[in-house]
C-alpha cells in the first residue's frame, strides 16, 4: 500500500496538536505501574484517591487500563471521574488512557466509558471540545465505538493513514487498542461481505487498502493475520470469482508472503495457507497458459490443455500449482515480475529454449503438463513426486522419474483418460 506523502501526514499531525494538544507526554510503563501501586496501597487503606499524588493520580490510568483488573472498580471509576471534572487536564490524560488501554473485558467498563465521556462533554476547555466534536464523528466514547469508527473508515475516501490522523490519533494512541480493536472490526466485515458474495474485485481492493496503517503499528501488530483469516474462510468450500481471487492473492502475497518461498511467514495460519495455495494455484494455472500461448510452438495444441485443466481450477480442484520455464518464457515473466513476485521456477536441461512445464496438485496427485509434444506424467503425492516451490527443475528428473505411475499423450480422448488417472490417484 502507498503511504501518503510525509509531508501530508506531518502536516495532519501538526494541526492535531494544534487543535487540542495531541496526546503529550506519557509515563514509562515503570513509572505508570509505581505511580498505580502507591496509588491502589492509599485506596485499599482509605477508599478513597484524596491522599495520593496529583502526578500518580494522572499516571496511574496508563497502568491500570493496560494491564490486570485492578482498574476494573465503579467506585474507582466514579472517584477519577469525580476528580476529572475538577481538572481539565486530568480529564485530557483519562481520555487518552482510556482509549490506549481500552479494557472492554472489564465488568465496569461501561461506568468508566460514560464517567470518561461525561468529562469531555463538559466543555469546560478547547481540548476537551475537540475530544467531543471527535467522539461524535469517529464515536470514540460511544457505546459501539470501534465499529462506528471502522464503519466511517470504511465509508472515507482517504487512506487507513490519514483518515487515523484525520479522527485525531496520534503518538501512542495509534497503536492502542480502540484502534486495534476498531481494525479488528473493519477486518471481520470484509469476512462478512465476503461470506455472502457482496463485493466486488475493486470494492474489495479499497476495504483491504484500508486495512493496514504505518501510523502507529497496526500493521506489525497481528492485523495482518486477522487479514489472512478474513479473506480466506469464506472459501474454506468454495472458490472465489476470477477478481476477487486475483485481489485476494496479490493483497496476501503483500502482507505475508508466498508461501512456496517463505513458509515461515504462515506458521499459524496452517488452514488459511491451504486455501491461500489453492487460490494461487487458480492464478498459477490461468498465468501458466497465458504466458505458454506467446512462447509455446503450437499454441493451438495448447487450448484443448487449457479448458480441460481450467475446468478442475474452476472446480476448486487444484489444491497447489507452480510452474517451472524456459528461457523464452522466463523473458516475459520478468516483464510481469510483479504480479509474479519471483512465484515460478526454472526448467533447465530441454535444449529448447520455449519447453516449460507446469505442476498441478490435485488430492493425492501430482500432475506434470509440458510444452510441445511432451506426454502429461502423473505421481502419488507422497512417493517421489515432483515437488512445488523448488526453483529448479531438470527435464531428466521430470521425464525419467522412477516414481513415475503413469503417463499420456495428448492425442484423441486423452481428457477421459486423465479424468480417469486424476480420480485413481487421488
Amino acid at each position: 500500500m502507498a503511504l501518503p506523502d510525509e509531508p501530508k501526514l506531518a502536516e495532519a499531525e501538526r494541526m492535531l496538536r494544534a487543535s487540542f494538544g495531541g496526546v503529550g507526554a506519557t509515563p514509562s510503563e515503570a513509572d505508570a505501574q509505581a505511580a498505580f501501586d502507591r496509588l491502589w496501597a492509599i485506596w485499599q487503606d482509605t477508599g478513597r484517591l484524596d491522599g495520593a499524588r496529583r502526578r500518580d493520580i494522572g499516571d496511574a490510568p496508563w497502568c491500570f487500563f493496560v494491564q490486570g483488573d485492578r482498574g476494573d472498580n465503579p467506585k474507582l471509576a466514579s472517584a477519577y471521574v469525580a476528580l476529572g471534572r475538577l481538572s481539565t487536564s486530568l480529564s485530557v490524560k483519562l481520555i487518552n488512557a482510556f482509549l490506549f488501554g481500552y479494557p472492554r473485558r472489564w465488568h465496569c467498563f461501561r461506568e468508566w466509558r460514560g464517567g470518561i465521556a461525561s468529562l469531555a462533554v463538559a466543555g469546560r476547555s478547547h481540548r476537551l471540545d475537540s475530544w467531543n466534536a471527535l467522539s461524535k464523528r469517529f464515536g470514540f466514547l460511544t457505546e459501539d465505538g470501534p465499529r462506528l469508527w471502522a464503519k466511517a473508515l470504511a465509508e472515507s475516501d482517504r487512506s487507513a493513514d490519514e483518515f487515523i490522523l484525520e479522527s485525531g490519533i496520534s503518538g501512542v494512541l495509534a497503536d492502542g487498542e480502540f484502534i486495534k480493536r476498531a481494525f479488528k472490526v473493519h477486518v471481520a466485515d470484509i469476512e462478512r461481505q465476503l461470506d455472502a458474495g457482496a463485493l466486488s474485485g475493486e470494492e474489495l481492493t479499497q476495504l483491504l487498502r484500508k486495512s493496514t496503517a504505518e501510523v502507529g503499528r497496526v500493521s506489525r501488530t497481528g492485523n495482518v493475520s486477522d487479514i489472512a483469516r478474513a479473506v480466506l474462510h469464506p472459501f474454506n468450500d468454495k472458490m472465489p470469482g476470477d477478481d476477487i481471487c486475483s485481489v485476494i492473492v496479490q493483497r496476501l502475497q503483500r502482507l505475508v508472503g508466498d508461501p512456496h518461498l517463505q513458509p515461515a511467514r504462515w506458521q499459524g495460519l496452517e488452514q488459511e495457507e491451504r486455501v491461500f495455495r489453492k487460490l494461487i494455484a487458480s492464478r498459477t494455472v490461468e498465468l501458466f497458459f497465458e504466458l505458454l500461448a506467446q512462447t509455446a510452438v503450437r499454441p493451438d495444441h495448447w487450448e484443448e490443455r487449457r479448458q480441460f485443466w481450467s475446468s478442475y481450477r474452476a472446480a476448486g480442484r487444484i489444491d497447489d500449482a507452480w510452474f517451472a520455464l524456459g528461457p523464452d518464457a522466463q523473458q516475459l515473466a520478468r516483464r510481469r515480475a510483479k504480479e509474479l513476485r519471483g512465484g515460478y521456477g526454472e526448467f533447465r536441461g530441454s535444449g529448447d529454449r520455449s519447453h516449460s512445464i507446469l505442476i498441478m496438485v490435485i488430492g493425492d496427485c501430482v500432475v506434470v503438463e509440458g510444452t510441445h509434444n511432451m506426454k502429461a506424467r502423473f505421481w502419488r503425492r507422497d512417493n517421489g513426486a515432483p515437488e512445488t516451490g523448488q526453483r529448479t527443475y531438470s527435464r531428466n528428473e521430470i521425464y525419467w522419474s522412477p516414481a513415475i505411475v503413469d503417463d499420456l499423450v495428448h492425442g484423441k480422448g486423452w481428457q477421459g483418460r486423465a479424468h480417469w488417472i486424476v480420480r485413481k490417484l487421488s
